[in-house]
């Protein structure tokens, strides 16, 4: 009797270590956390770089540069097609010289009248570009880049040679070409033209007793 319940007491005990080893072993995968994959995106730098050694350096990129291309007729900002007028009508002007003065930085071209006061001519001057106003008449002949028409109104040149006194050129300044007479529908109208290599600034000015106006052609 006594073995029989050693037997079934030795059973039990084997029955005890088996149910606890199988509980450990479920406890643990409870235990256990799990991991759970999570997706990203890497971004990449925008620069570049190379490999030396074992460490890395910048490459530096060189901007690129363009080319802009010229423009077939250069000209400074507001002389073209800008006129200048001034003076009044209403009176009756007569030429008394026309004359010009080469200076180290400008080029002085003056019309004196006759009369003497305060009151000026009306008169209208602009420079235009020779190839979208080409020059009326004068086939063949070289104005240049630009020119500056210069119109006076009731202005007459009855008792001046004006015809024996123009065109003047000019070989070797280096901004004007020549000076010469604008024809005019008008005999009313006095025209003059100053031919340039390209196109400059200027301006005109308004002188009295004698009566002049003055126009000063600006070497660049």
């Amino acid at each position: 009797m006594n073995r029989r319940v050693s037997i079934a007491a030795l059973g039990m005990m084997l029955l005890f270590i088996v149910v606890g080893c199988q509980s450990r072993e479920s406890s643990q995968e409870i235990l256990e956390p799990t991991v759970t994959a999570i997706p990203f995106t890497v971004i990449q730098p925008t620069s570049t770089a190379v490999q030396q050694g074992d460490a890395e350096e910048p490459v530096i990129l060189a901007p690129t540069t363009e080319t802009l291309p010229s423009p077939t007729l250069p000209a400074p900002s507001g002389v073209l097609n800008v006129p200048q007028v001034g003076g009044e009508l209403g009176q009756i002007w007569n030429l008394a010289d026309l004359r010009y003065g080469l200076h180290a930085d400008h080029l002085r071209l003056v019309l004196e009248m006759q009369e003497s006061g305060e009151t000026t001519p009306k008169y209208r001057v602009v420079e235009v570009s020779n190839a979208q106003a080409p020059f009326p008449g004068d086939e063949g002949v070289d104005w240049g880049q630009a020119r500056i028409d210069v119109i006076v109104s009731d202005l007459y040149a009855r008792d001046y040679p004006i015809a024996q006194t123009l065109p003047v050129e000019f070989t070797d300044n280096p901004v004007i070409v020549r000076i010469g007479q604008y024809p005019t529908a008008d005999d009313a109208l006095l025209g003059l033209s100053i031919g340039l290599r390209e196109p400059v600034e200027y301006d005109v000015y308004q002188l009295a007793d004698p009566v002049r106006i003055v126009v000063d052609v600006f070497y660049p």
